[in-house]
């Protein structure tokens, strides 16, 4: 790359060229005697010939402009040892490439000439021959171009300082990409560039760099040729990532592959463009840019902003500190931003109203504090708002069920607090609502029937109370419903039945009371059901659980269910865990043997009757049987004893023995409780 002259190139220059570094000398006294008092020619040839111009101030402005261009400073030294040409007539010099030096053993003969100006020299005859006045005319030329050359050469330097392009060294070899510096110390920008530099970054809505800041060493690595990295569209951009890369521990993902990390003058990333992770459009303008789980760590620069033609910015899974820059809010082309899983704090820019474009915002597992601004409203083209895991509280704004097109909204993990708004049921275009872990109170509101598109409806760990809607039953799309550890009161609503496609309900932990609808076994979807834990719902097992064909977890525990275990459950082949403890059912225990996925049952704390039937042995899969606390009689099955691994890790047998009646004296042989352990070492569940 070509390298800008400095004033340590003009001294070597005019210490190596005696003719330049005597004429630059005497220039100035010269010039001081010229204004004081006019000398008049001694000889003919310093008069002008006719036909010939006098070279003014005026020649030297010219000069400066279009200052004389050298190859470099090694091949101006070789130019000093080639023999000069015989002869150069003025006319002939052209204005950008001066004359080569003389050789050194003409320097006198230059310099006799120079000084004969002020009068005849020693050496020369005081009436010259025609012969000799020409030959003293060609050295007055010689004097003059050199005189010229000088003059140019200071008015070069001061021009210099003014535009840094003016002189410069040929280079036949190609200049480096814009807005590139190369390793070399040399190329180190000056301050004139680093200025203008800026300057324009100034005017572009940039803070001044800091000394020693990112943005310092971002504006040095990019700055080349400022009067055309500063007119360039791209330069704005290129110096906003590598502020990114600065303040990032100096490292940038390579494009040569994921995980491999460059710094920023290795070729690969010479082009911002092929950095790992960053998209252009056809005009080169930077549309996305994907830094998900680099460990990057420091506070997110405020210059993204300024990336006006982002599309999509995803910097999650890094340890990014500090809050959220108002400045992302001019992304007014941006659809997807990422900036969850990192340890942002502060509340939510209100700039963010902005992103009329965005369509999802991930903002969750940080530490954001404050309320959702109602400016959130205005993003109507957002679909996915995800905002759980943080310290938000508050109430949901109002203005967050006005959104058209929003299509899941998670809160969790937060301590939003209030009663749900009727306006709830605005969210037609909501398929996720997860409002899990707050503070929210109240009643569900009625106005949940209208969610035709829901999907996943999480509403558990909160206060609420009021019973199940019978709205709910209008959902008929739900696949995931968790109303647990609330304050729900009333009987579970038959029309709960119409949920044909959900595979996972969990209503326990309430204060529910009433029956077990029989409805529940038209939810043939259903993987999971619970709804035990604390409930007071009583009554029968309905034998249409039965019917549950892809039931897997089955836990009704807690509660004060009464009668016997259905027969009909020996239907559920896919089940495998059955929890039905702390009850008060009755009966035998059924041979549940077709069970072969069984691994946890659970019947303890029941009024359960009759013997351990030897089918226990024949399923493949248990783990642990726990009966404890019952009426069962009898012996345990003595082929318990022979179960190999990989059968079973430990299985649990707790058999309450009724034994004879006993004396009043003997009231603790009133029940016998046997304890079998058997652990098989080395077996994996």
């Amino acid at each position: 790359m070509s390298q800008p002259i400095t004033i340590d190139d003009f001294d070597l220059i005019i210490a190596e060229d005696p003719v330049v570094s005597q004429t630059s000398q005497q220039m100035q006294p010269q010039k001081q005697q010229q204004q004081q008092q006019p000398q008049p020619a001694q000889n003919r040839s310093e008069m002008p010939q006719p036909g010939q111009r006098t070279r003014s101030i005026d020649d030297f402005d010219i000069i400066a402009q279009n200052p004389p261009q050298r190859q470099s400073r090694k091949k101006s030294k070789r130019l000093k040892q080639e023999k000069p040409p015989q002869q150069v007539q003025q006319s002939q010099v052209p204005r950008n490439n001066p004359p080569q030096a003389q050789p050194r053993q003409h320097v006198q003969q230059r310099a006799v000439a120079a000084n004969g100006r002020g009068g005849a020299s020693p050496d020369v005859d005081a009436n010259p021959s025609p012969k000799a006045c020409g030959a003293r005319q060609r050295c007055a030329v010689g004097v003059a171009v050199a005189l010229i050359l000088g003059t140019a050469v200071v008015l070069s330097i001061l021009v210099g300082t003014k535009n840094s392009n003016a002189l410069r060294f040929n280079n036949d070899t190609p200049s480096s990409p814009p807005f590139v510096r190369s390793n070399s110390p040399s190329s180190a920008p000056n301050s004139a560039e680093l200025k203008e530099a800026a300057a324009v970054l100034t005017i572009r809505g940039f803070k001044p760099p800091a000394p020693g800041s990112p943005q310092e060493e971002a504006l040095e690595w990019i700055v080349d040729e400022p009067g055309n990295a500063a007119a360039d569209p791209l330069f704005t951009q290129n110096y906003i990532l590598a502020v990114v890369h600065f303040s990032s521990a100096k490292v940038w993902p390579g494009a040569a592959g994921a995980g491999q990390i460059n710094t920023l003058n290795v070729e690969p990333v010479r082009d911002v463009c092929a950095w790992n992770g960053v998209t252009c459009d056809a005009n080169r303008f930077i549309t996305n840019i994907s830094m998900s789980e680099r460990n990057l760590t420091t506070t997110i620069p405020p210059e993204i902003g300024l990336l006006t033609s982002l599309v999509e910015l995803k910097l999650d899974g890094n340890n990014f500190t500090g809050s959220i820059p108002d400045s992302l809010g001019s992304l007014i082309k941006l659809k997807n931003l990422e900036l969850h899983k990192n340890n942002l704090t502060g509340s939510i820019p209100i700039t963010i109203e902005n992103m009329l474009n965005l369509e999802t915002l991930q903002l969750q597992e940080n530490n954001l504090s404050g309320n959702i601004p109602t400016a959130v409203g205005k993003m109507t083209k957002l679909k996915n708002l995800y905002l759980e895991q943080n310290n938000l509280g508050g109430n949901i704004p109002t203005e967050i069920y006005s959104l058209p097109s929003l299509e899941r909204l998670d809160l969790f993990e937060n301590n939003f607090s209030g009663s749900l708004p009727t306006e709830l049921g605005l969210l037609t275009n909501v398929d996720t609502l997860g409002l899990w872990d707050n503070k929210f109170w109240g009643p569900i509101p009625t106005e949940i029937g209208n969610l035709k598109k829901l999907e996943k409806f999480y509403l558990e760990t909160n206060f609420l109370d009021g019973p199940i809607p019978t709205e709910i039953g209008l959902l008929t799309n739900l696949r995931d419903i968790r109303l647990h550890n609330n304050n729900i009161i009333g009987s579970i609503p038959t029309e709960i039945g119409n949920l044909v496609n959900a595979n996972f309900m969990y209503i326990d932990s309430n204060q529910m009371t009433g029956t077990l609808p029989t409805e529940l076994g038209r939810m043939a979807q259903v993987i999971h059901l619970t709804i035990g834990g604390g409930n007071m719902i009583n009554g029968p097992i309905p034998t249409q659980l039965g019917n549950l064909k892809e039931l897997e977890w089955l836990s009704l525990d807690e509660m004060a269910l009464t009668g016997n275990i259905p027969i009909t459950m020996r239907a559920n082949s896919k089940l495998k865990n059955l929890r039905l403890n702390n009850n008060k059912l009755s009966g035998p225990i059924p041979d549940l043997s077709p069970l072969g996925e069984l691994k946890v049952i659970r019947l303890n704390n029941n009024e359960l009757t009759g013997t351990l039937g030897a089918w226990v042995v024949a399923l493949p899969n248990l783990r642990n049987i726990t009966i404890t606390n019952n009426n069962i009689v009898g012996s345990v099955p003595i082929a318990l004893c022979s179960i190999t691994p990989p059968r079973l890790i430990e299985m649990i047998v707790l058999l309450a023995v009724t034994a004879a009646r006993p004396g009043p004296a003997d009231k603790s042989a009133r029940k016998r409780v046997i304890a079998i352990v058997v652990t098989v070492k080395g077996a994996k569940e």
